[in-house]
């Protein structure tokens, strides 16, 4: 089924302050200074489609993903993992992915958005990276 909401660029609500509070160009890793709002569709099961205005006019952008058995849209920026050995990476390894989910209210008024991400590596004993999470909530007009 096909789904069409204008959302504020903003954060309504956000769990953490870690990370500063989320706007919709950052996740969505939009070009350039946007407008307030930000339009997404769901046209099909594998693709989500987000269209904004910036200084260079209007641009779209095409996420593939699916949909999982909750109803939440999920996609992937990036999804990178190297072990060595497989499965167990006690020689060497790098994980570098960053997830984005998509889930709407029962009522349609606000759109939760769950980003999250794993950027790490370790050499035998030695390891170190980045790992992360937030939950926003976004209005939808």
């Amino acid at each position: 089924s096909s789904f069409h909401a204008r959302i504020n660029n903003n954060a309504a609500g956000c769990n953490t302050k870690i990370y500063g509070s989320p706007d919709l160009s950052s996740i969505f890793r939009l070009d350039g200074p946007i407008h307030d709002t930000v339009d997404i569709s769901f046209t099909n099961h594998h693709e989500l489609k987000v269209r904004y205005q910036s200084v260079h006019g209007n641009i779209e952008k095409i996420f593939k993903g699916r949909f999982d058995r909750k109803g939440r849209f999920v996609f992937f920026h990036s999804k990178k993992r190297l072990e060595i050995p497989p499965f167990i990476a006690i020689i060497y390894s790098r994980v570098n992915w960053e997830r984005v989910r998509i889930s709407l209210t029962p009522d349609r008024k606000f759109v939760h958005i769950h980003s999250k991400w794993d950027h790490s590596g370790n050499i035998l004993i030695f390891g170190g990276g980045n790992i992360g999470s937030y939950r926003a909530v976004f209005n939808i007009f």
